[in-house]
């Protein structure tokens, strides 16, 4: 707790519209932070995004070196402030300095390349509570990379990080003032994207929460807005896998889709297996979820909670969503016991013995982001019903085929396919166009500050 021992309570000037309190998951009768804010200071936050100017690759590389130097500090305290594992922590951090490293030796190219370029203004990042540090970091640099200032909006869930890395840069000198952190509920957060003094929103979060920004700034049809989604992520079995490659296969598995609570953006939820080995992988991946231990991080548990109650009703309901839409439940979660009101829950196998088009197509579950361990099992016959049931998802994000005997990766209909390893392996730096229910073409990875400025040469 030492990490958030300073950014317990944060002050307002005036009188507060907008107050929020932040507790320890995994121990939700402890409060983490209190925060009020005043809508008036939106307008102070926008009227203060001075421009970049120039130094954009020096100004990145000397952010970056302060940020790094207190890795431990921000690992640690996400870590606490999300209730995760410090490995699952240091999975997002690891993807960061990747996307980062990039940026700093391909300074030729990758950065100097956008010096001739008109910055587009004052650029507002409303960031999801799922990699809060990957995402605000990135871009924050990218936007300074593009010469635009930037105000970061940390969601309810994940703001003492986010609070302490933005002042730990500001105070490093004026020329680190072009980045500020605004808190508040959701509703600051609509109305820093609406205005009119926001050039650029790059919004992270639910397919829900997106449409209602889009439907927000639609009467400004030159604002610039980047839709980063909800994903359904999947994994594909060859009906080869077996042995040594199976057991990997596995417990890759474990980890892509309940590390985090299955919370994260890059959370596998579906399965897809051959109907003629179904029953024996089932079993497995049965006896995987049974065997780790949830509960709180910092006393070993490997997987954390839920971050907030609402997510826990939300998680309850699916599960009789999903028998309601014929699945069979292989293992059911439910809150475990636990200090005060625990919000950690147990994971969830279901799986949907015959699944057509029309079925897929009408789910809730399956076309739903959940934002919980809950694993859905689908068996395919052949490759044209495999094909058939990935095409119908409403989130392509990013497909892991494990095994022989599959589809080639330009079969499938996904922004991104890796073979034979962890979703999480796929390289953050490469550039994705987030489509379907996962955004509106908005890019992520090394190529992400190309958006966040205008197209014409100066």
């Amino acid at each position: 707790m030492t990490e958030l021992r300073s950014l317990l309570n944060f002050p307002v000037e005036g009188a507060p519209t907008s107050s929020w309190t932040q507790h320890d998951p995994t121990r939700p009768e402890t409060v983490l932070a209190r925060a009020c804010s005043g809508y008036a200071e939106i307008d102070l936050a926008v009227r203060g995004a001075g421009p970049v100017f120039s130094g954009g690759r020096e100004r990145v590389i000397s952010a970056w070196e302060m940020i790094r130097a207190s890795r431990e500090e921000w690992i640690g305290s996400l870590s606490v402030e999300q209730g995760r594992s410090r490995e699952d922590v240091e999975r997002e951090w690891a993807a960061l300095e990747r996307v980062v490293t990039v940026w700093i030796t391909d300074g030729d190219g990758a950065i100097r390349g956008f010096e001739d370029r008109e910055p587009r203004g004052c650029t507002v990042v409303l960031l999801s509570s799922s990699w809060p540090l990957f995402h605000s970091v990135q871009f924050m640099l990218a936007a300074w990379i593009g010469g635009n200032p930037v105000i970061l909006k940390p969601s309810e869930n994940a703001s003492i990080t986010v609070h302490g890395m933005v002042e730990k840069v500001r105070a490093a000198g004026p020329r680190f003032s072009v980045v500020q952190c605004l808190l508040g509920d959701r509703e600051v957060g609509r109305r820093l994207a609406c205005h009119e003094g926001v050039e650029t929103v790059v919004f992270m979060g639910t397919f829900e929460n997106g449409m209602r920004v889009r439907q927000d700034t639609l009467s400004r049809p030159a604002k610039e807005v980047l839709l980063h989604l909800g994903n359904k992520n999947v994994t594909v079995f060859g009906d080869s896998a077996g042995g040594q490659e199976l057991d990997r296969a596995c417990a890759d598995l474990m980890v892509d889709a309940f590390s985090g609570a299955g919370q994260d953006c890059k959370s596998v939820s579906i399965l897809f297996l051959p109907t003629n080995r179904c029953e024996p992988v089932v079993d497995r991946i049965h006896g995987l979820s049974r065997s780790f231990k949830v509960g709180d991080p910092r006393e070993g548990a490997w997987m954390g909670p839920l971050q907030d109650p609402s997510r826990l009703d939300r998680y309850l309901k699916f599960i009789g969503i999903s028998e309601r839409e014929g699945a069979s439940v292989v293992m059911r979660g439910k809150p475990l016991p636990g200090p005060g009101k625990s919000w950690c829950v147990a994971p969830t196998l279901t799986l949907y013995p015959e699944m057509g088009v029309e079925d897929l197509r009408k789910s809730v579950v399956l076309q739903t982001e959940i934002l919980a361990p809950m694993l859905s099992i689908l068996p395919y016959r052949d490759h044209a019903h495999l094909l058939s049931l990935l095409a119908t998802l409403n989130h392509a994000h990013t497909c892991s085929l494990r095994g022989e005997n599959l589809p080639g990766a330009k079969e499938i209909p996904f922004s991104r396919v890796v073979r034979d390893s962890s979703v999480l392996s796929a390289d953050p730096a490469g550039s994705v166009h987030y489509r379907k229910r996962n955004g509106n073409h908005a890019l992520s990875g090394a190529e992400a500050p190309f958006q966040l400025m205008r197209r014409h040469l100066k």
